[in-house]
């Protein structure tokens, strides 16, 4: 997490105190769902990226060099709407559930990952 934040404080776009707790949630998940999708690059024999919208961006047997900048633009992305949200004062629930649908989606994802023999560092591929 401390690598994360030092990310978005070398950014210049929020100090500490301003990014919720939720965004560095939802990070963590998407660097987990990364390592899990770096792991399909490495063992396309076994498995394929599954979700629509990704897999038309980085392809089904993606590279990793695609993986890992689709990753980030999805980070930069999540973390500019997020501080966007927040900078723009709307509603607490409002922010709530753009964390909890986004959050909620990537845990699913993850879980599905690990379920099918991915992980973060390996993959269960014969």
């Amino acid at each position: 997490m401390k690598a994360l934040a030092a990310v978005l404080l070398l950014s210049g776009c929020a100090s500490m105190s301003e990014v919720p707790k939720a965004e560095y949630a939802w990070q963590a998940l998407l660097l987990v769902d990364a390592g899990q999708t770096i792991q399909i690059a490495q063992h396309r024999e076994c498995y394929y990226e599954d979700n629509p919208v990704t897999h038309r961006v980085i392809g089904r047997h993606p590279d990793v060099l695609p993986v890992v900048a689709w990753m980030l633009g999805m980070s930069a992305l999540h973390y500019a709407i997020t501080m966007s949200l927040e900078e723009r004062d709307v509603p607490p629930w409002v922010r709530s559930g753009w964390q909890m649908l986004t959050i909620g989606k990537s845990a699913e994802t993850v879980a599905h990952n690990y379920d099918i023999g991915l992980s973060p560092t390996g993959a269960n591929c014969p």
